[in-house]
Formats: C-alpha cells, sequence, structure tokens
C-alpha cells in the first residue's frame, strides 16, 4: 500500500471526460462494482494454484530462454521497417522469473539492451519496464531516456505507434541518499521531437505500461502525454466496450480489449481516477467476460495463421491486476489461464518454440504486472 500511496502522491488531476461514455457502459458498472464486492481474495485464487508447479514451468521457460542466449536465437527482426528486438521482453521474463543477475547469460541480454539503440516503442517500454524491475536506482538515467522517447514519439492523437529515431538527452542522476530508497526525480519536458499523427492500440497499450515503469523510478511524465494518452483510449473505445488494433475498428477483439483496460487503468491511476470507478473500464471487463475464451484470441480475425493467444494472456494478466479482480464475469483468470499455460508448456521447456509466447507465459504465471501488492514468488527465494 505504501507504494500506491506514492504513486497516488503524485497523480495529474485532469478535466472530466472529453468524450461521452458509450450507452451501454453505465449499467456493467453497477454489475462490475457488484462483483466486486462478491469476488475471492487474492490469496484465496493463488491457493487454487499449484505453486510447485508454478515454479518449475517458471524454471524450465528460464531454461529455455538461455538455451536461446546460449545458441544465439533470440536475434533481431525488420518489421514495419524498424529493428525489433527479442532482448528486451526476454530480460523483462527474466527478471520477474527471479533469474541471477550474475548469470553470465542474464549479462549478455542486459548488456545487449543497454548498447541497443532506443528506437521502437516495445523494445524501449519493455526495456524501462525491465530495468525499473531489476533495479531502478541505478538504471535510472537509462529509464529516463527511454521515458523521454516515448514522451517524444507520442503521436498527436494520443496514440503510438512503432516509433522513430530521435536525439536523447543524457541523464545524470545520483544514487539514493545513504539509508534510503528514494531516487531524486526526474522531471521531463516535451520538445515536440516527434512527427507521428496517428498510433495503433498495440503500441499504445506497451508504452502506457513503460511509462508507469518509468514512474515508478521516479520519472515525472508531463501533463500534455498523460492528459491526451487518457483522452485517447477514452475516444477508440467501441461501442462493444472493447477495443480493436485502432480506432473506428467497430468492434474490439481479446488482447487489445483487455491492453486497453490495463492501459486505462493506468491513466485513470495518473489522473487520480479509481479505476473500479470507471464506467469505461466496467463496459471493457464486461466485454472479456462476454467474449471469454482461453483457446484462443477472442474476436481476433487479422491473421488466420497466428491470433497471438499468448499475447492475449498477458493482457488478460495485466488487465486483471491493474484494474484489481481476480474475475471477469465467473471466470477467476489466474487459476483458469495458469492451467492452460501449465498444460502447454513442451518438454524442453518453451511455450510453442517460440520465445516471445515463452515470455509472456512466464509473465502470466508470475502475475507480473506489479499491482503494489507482493509477487506470487520468486525462483531464487
Amino acid at each position: 500500500m505504501a507504494r500506491y500511496a506514492r504513486f497516488m502522491s503524485v497523480r495529474c488531476p485532469l478535466p472530466p471526460l472529453s468524450s461521452p461514455l458509450p450507452s451501454s457502459s453505465l449499467f456493467p458498472l453497477l454489475v462490475s462494482l457488484f462483483l466486486f464486492s462478491q469476488e475471492p481474495s487474492r490469496e484465496e485464487v493463488l491457493r487454487k494454484v499449484d505453486a510447485k508447479k508454478v515454479e518449475q514451468a517458471i524454471r524450465k521457460g528460464v531454461d529455455h530462454i538461455y538455451w536461446r542466449v546460449d545458441n544465439d536465437a533470440l536475434k533481431s527482426f525488420a518489421y514495419e521497417g524498424r529493428t525489433q528486438r527479442y532482448d528486451d521482453l526476454a530480460l523483462l521474463a527474466l527478471v520477474h522469473a527471479g533469474a541471477d543477475p550474475a548469470d553470465k547469460r542474464f549479462k549478455k541480454v542486459l548488456d545487449s539492451c543497454l548498447t541497443g539503440p532506443l528506437e521502437t516503442t516495445y523494445t524501449v517500454a519493455l526495456q524501462a519496464m525491465a530495468l525499473q524491475k531489476l533495479d531502478a536506482a541505478k538504471h535510472q538515467g537509462r529509464i529516463a531516456q527511454c521515458a523521454q522517447f516515448l514522451v517524444e514519439t507520442q503521436a498527436k492523437s494520443g496514440a503510438w505507434t512503432y516509433g522513430e529515431k530521435i536525439p536523447l538527452d543524457e541523464f545524470k542522476t545520483k544514487p539514493p541518499k545513504k539509508g534510503t530508497k528514494v531516487l531524486d526525480r526526474v522531471t521531463l519536458r516535451k520538445k515536440g521531437l516527434g512527427t507521428a499523427l496517428i498510433g495503433d492500440n498495440s503500441n499504445s497499450q506497451v508504452a502506457a505500461m513503460g511509462l508507469r515503469a518509468a514512474h515508478e523510478a521516479s520519472i515525472e511524465i508531463p501533463f500534455e502525454t498523460i492528459k491526451a494518452a487518457k483522452e485517447y483510449w477514452e475516444k477508440s473505445q467501441e461501442e462493444d466496450g472493447g477495443w480493436g488494433y485502432t480506432t473506428g475498428a467497430k468492434s474490439g477483439y481479446g488482447s487489445m480489449t483487455a491492453g486497453g483496460l490495463a492501459s486505462l487503468a493506468i491513466w485513470d491511476f495518473f489522473a487520480g481516477v479509481m479505476p473500479r470507478k470507471d464506467a469505461r473500464l466496467a463496459s471493457a471487463r464486461a466485454w472479456i467476460a462476454k467474449e471469454w475464451d482461453l483457446a484462443k484470441n477472442p474476436k481476433f480475425t487479422m491473421n488466420p495463421k497466428d491470433d497471438h493467444r499468448y499475447y492475449w494472456l498477458y493482457a488478460l494478466e495485466r488487465a486483471g491486476t491493474l484494474f484489481g479482480t481476480e474475475r471477469f464475469g465467473t471466470h477467476e483468470w489466474y487459476p483458469e489461464g495458469a492451467k492452460v499455460i501449465l498444460d502447454e508448456q513442451k518438454t524442453n521447456g518453451s511455450w510453442n518454440n517460440y520465445a516471445a509466447d515463452t515470455c509472456f507465459a512466464i509473465l502470466f504465471l508470475r502475475r507480473a504486472s506489479d499491482d503494489f501488492r507482493p509477487p506470487v514468488a520468486t525462483v531464487d527465494k
């Protein structure tokens, strides 16, 4: 609760909602508030999952990531004209898994992240999240650069796209005073270096997570960034309560709706709004309950060969954690999701023989989207 209080103590009060609520939002809000009074505690839910099996699965997942490191199988790839990396997602998974930072393979992944360019939204946001969890004091300067990148590349619409190359400042930060963990605050000022006009909900949800991590590392995010992002998510929600890949998608699908719920919850925190009382989030919660399906990414039709199901599962973890709920409708997302993930792990420790899915599975099992309560467990403790 102390961390929650610190997060809320520097919130930026925003004006009332700038766009009307979907006509169907108020009833789901009342239902959602009732469900909160009926749902089990986090501890009750965790007792339904075999903690030993979770730890074993995470250890095997870490071993698979390290196999990829040893065999140079975390290679970068080109997408949308930019170089994308797996290293930053792998680092985030390793940190939350409790992997030993002294391990040479851990160091190799970390060094790759710290020496690599900051030029894509996913890479930058994931790196900020990983470094904040790993050691915010030691890496505060780099986290500040990540935050500066995200602030500058926010599109005029309030969303984010894949990013662009911009010059970044060198931030000289000081370690915490002896006997404390309090970091000096770094204040960012938007310079207007970015050129993007519009963005998408995939990049926008990871940008929200990255800026939230930066905030936790005592990086002050500009008011205009928060306001524009919050208004974007409000305006881009579809009438059915979900979110699609872009504004005007007509209807939502699983990973974007869960990601939208988690993102707007983050901007609500910044604005001093309790997510549980946000009618938009209640509507998104109702969408997830209605379309619940862990065998596929609900209502996703963009790619018939890959529905990004593990991306959906990780988005579901973020939505449940940041909204502060253990249930969507009658479904307890963690026990149900953990069973699917545990059952599907391959003998080589991976999920789907795919680096990204392996990382998403670890992050789900660990309930990695820190909700200001103790983590589920740690591998090395």
